[in-house]
């Protein structure tokens, strides 16, 4: 006979005291233990965790706690330690295995608690008249929570026999009895996922990536309502964790957002909206982006904080410690600017009656020319025009063009890029997706231009505000004039690599995949 463990399901009421009556006519029964702990998992806001096909689980049981990774589609822990969460970030994990691998995935994401089981584990030994130990059962029952809720939800309860060397017709017997009794256990799904069910709440809920799926019979105005509902909801979606600055995610994720639905308004919508509406929401929408900008630049900075201090030489990193603390109490201010924003009449107005709009006021209001066109065709002309300018204004730049050249790329770039996404769903998979790929490596190189000067003359003018403010020694403003040069010198290293990159989407096999997709036949 295996020794592999059998596991049964039992009614919820079941009782150690009801297996020992029922396998009286085997042995007695005899409580070992019995031991209560709580498993509280974590996953980001994204669900990154989840997505890797792994769930991170913080053990506890009296003053013992462990951190253990595990695999959702095996009954495997894949790695463990000692320790608790403190702030959710990869930093809690020290260094070693688990930090690698956690990091990795959510980079500088916060975990947050998602679900809660309570266990109470009962470890019993069915003994002979000797008092030698025929087999082991363990007594599992498990309860599902909200994290931070009293109410309870019973996940099931769960038997599992292990047989021991020499003793088989014990355990045959005792799993004769109780397979007349209980039905065995075989669904291998995680209690991680079966959890997350009865609290209703549906992993991978949430993405940053835009899916739209937009059908080609769609018009040009049902199309664009999609779209600006879908990034609605993403910027709701995102507004407590930005409010209450959980991760800086939350606030990029809210940006971009708002990015998509300014880009849409400009690209999608002529034609299809009424020009007031579009106006309007316009300017709506430019004012809440810009109300977030101090606090987004602020979170970059202090994100890239250790790269920051590692671009110059080691003895002068010390001196820009007051540099940091500066950002620190700015991004307070800023975030506190942020909540207002998010807490304000003025944005919740805003955005309600965008959706009533988008939902209802839409049927009483004027549309544009190109409202009832199919969006399929929308998508073509549009998708196709925003190529021919990036190829046009790519291909006007040389060794000695300004700057300025090279600033509007990068924005007509991106306008190509929203468009892309925003109608990906109308194409081949594989063939957009080559586009896209081709697009943001070409984007990388523009958006690096354009962050080192920028980046450094921002770095000089914080350095000038703290001298002001007194807050700058001498050699701290030493060291952030290092750190702006540095950054300034890469931009150099980006206008060399614009030219490998531009000729690489120039090619002529990315020239006939935006043919044969977009450009008209007619």
């Amino acid at each position: 006979m295996s020794r592999e463990t059998v596991s049964y399901q039992l009614a919820d009421t079941d009782t150690a005291l009801d297996i020992a009556k029922l396998l009286a006519g085997v042995g007695k029964v005899e409580t070992a233990s019995e031991r209560s702990f709580k498993l509280s998992y974590y996953d980001t806001f994204d669900w990154r965790l989840f997505d890797a096909g792994k769930a991170l689980c913080v053990s506890q049981h009296e003053d013992q706690s462990d951190i253990q990774v595990e695999s959702l589609n095996a009954d495997e822990i894949l790695a463990s330690m000692p320790g608790r969460l403190k702030t959710g970030f990869a930093d809690d994990f020290g260094s070693g295995r688990i930090r690698d691998m956690v990091e990795e995935l959510i980079d500088v994401r916060r975990l947050m608690a998602r679900l809660d089981l309570h266990a109470l584990r009962t470890a019993m030994a069915v003994r002979d008249k000797e008092g030698k130990a025929l087999f082991r059962l363990n007594l599992e029952s498990i309860e599902a929570a909200k994290p931070g809720s009293r109410a309870r939800k019973a996940l099931g309860v769960r038997l599992v026999l292990e047989p021991i060397r020499g003793y088989a017709k014990a355990a045959e017997k005792a799993m004769a009895l109780l397979d007349d009794s209980y039905q065995r256990k075989t669904e291998d799904r995680a209690p991680f996922l079966k959890g997350l069910d009865l609290i209703k709440v549906t992993p991978g809920d949430y993405s940053s990536k835009l899916k739209l799926h937009l059908e080609p019979h769609m018009t040009a105005q049902q199309a664009s309502h999609l779209v600006h509902l879908t990034l609605l909801d993403t910027i709701e979606r995102n507004e407590e964790g930005t409010a209450a600055n959980i991760d800086a995610e939350f606030l990029h994720d809210f940006r971009v957002a708002i990015r998509r639905t300014r880009s849409a308004l400009s690209q999608l919508d002529k034609g299809v909206l009424p020009p007031k509406v579009i106006a309007k929401a316009k300017d709506d929408f430019k004012w809440i982006g810009q109300q977030t900008n101090d606090m987004r630049d602020l979170d970059v900075y202090l994100l890239d904080f250790p790269k920051i201090q590692g671009s110059i030489s080691e003895s002068y990193r010390d001196y820009l410690t007051p540099f940091k603390d500066y950002l620190v109490s700015k991004q307070g201010k800023a975030h506190a600017q942020v909540q207002r924003l998010i807490g304000s009449a003025r944005y919740r107005k805003i955005l309600n009656d965008w959706r009533h709009y988008l939902t209802e006021g839409h049927q009483k209001s004027s549309r544009g020319e190109d409202a009832e066109l199919p969006v399929k065709e929308l998508a073509d002309s549009r998708i196709w025009k925003a190529y021919r300018k990036v190829m046009k204004e790519g291909g006007a730049i040389d060794e000695d063009s300004p700057a300025e050249m090279l600033h509007d790329l990068r924005i007509t770039c991106k306008k190509l890029r929203y468009l892309l996404e925003f109608f990906q769903s109308l194409y081949p998979a594989g063939e957009i997706g080559k586009l896209i790929k081709a697009l943001k490596s070409f984007q990388n190189v523009l958006g690096e231009f354009q962050d080192t000067e920028v980046q450094s003359n921002a770095i000089l003018q914080l350095g000038r505000d703290m001298a002001e403010a007194k807050k700058a020694p001498v050699e701290t403003q030493m060291a952030m004039g290092m750190v702006a040069d540095s950054i300034l010198q890469k931009q150099g290293g980006a206008r060399r690599a614009f030219h490998v990159r531009f000729d690489a989407f120039s090619t002529d096999e990315v020239k006939d995949s935006f043919k044969k997709l977009f450009k008209s036949r007619g």
